[in-house]
């Protein structure tokens, strides 16, 4: 009897932390994305830093995103894991880059925690999603579906053949991209 009880309280420990860590996540959903503007953020929080981005899609200093300020980002202690970068002729925030420190809801309500997700794990939520090796310049396979862009390091693998394939399987995925389509908002 002993033994049951104990491990009932170790259960209910165990879901009681698993609910607060989701409780304390943030919802990207619930940031209002396609209105969210540069100011309205730093009136959020007057510490916003700037950020130089090394680019996970791009090679350095050879390709450009055409519509988001290149290489510049905006964080935030309010938004941990999340970098905000905005539009190049407005102040809307139009794209939005997970670090490795994101626990939190996506846009589609998936809760990620962006320090253990893998490629396994992405490829049975999005089962979809593009396989696009890497350019020769860049560091990164990116697994996508136009909007979400889940990046995956190279390490010494050559392709990514499938997802059976040895050189993609549970590896770790190091950032997240999510373009925002806000064409309707900006004018």
């Amino acid at each position: 009897m002993k033994n049951y009880f104990t491990l009932f309280i170790l259960i209910s420990t165990i879901s009681l932390f698993s609910q607060n860590s989701e409780q304390n996540s943030i919802d990207l959903s619930k940031i209002n994305l396609c209105e969210l503007t540069l100011s309205e953020l730093k009136k959020q929080d007057n510490n916003i830093r700037e950020v130089e981005l090394l680019g996970t899609s791009f090679c350095s200093n050879k390709q450009k995103e055409s519509s988001i300020e290149n290489r510049k980002g905006y964080v935030s202690k309010l938004y941990k894991g999340v970098v905000f970068q905005k539009n190049k002729k407005t102040d809307l925030i139009s794209k939005i880059k997970l670090t490795i420190e994101f626990k939190g809801f996506l846009l589609d309500g998936n809760y990620i925690d962006l320090s253990s997700l893998t490629t396994d794990k992405i490829l049975k939520k999005y089962p979809r999603v593009n396989r696009n090796n890497a350019k020769s310049c860049s560091n990164y396979w990116d697994l996508n579906n136009k909007s979400l862009y889940f990046y995956v390091s190279t390490g010494k693998a050559k392709g990514m053949d499938n997802s059976k394939s040895k050189n993609v399987k549970n590896r770790l995925i190091k950032a997240i991209d999510i373009f925002l389509n806000c064409s309707n908002n900006s004018n």
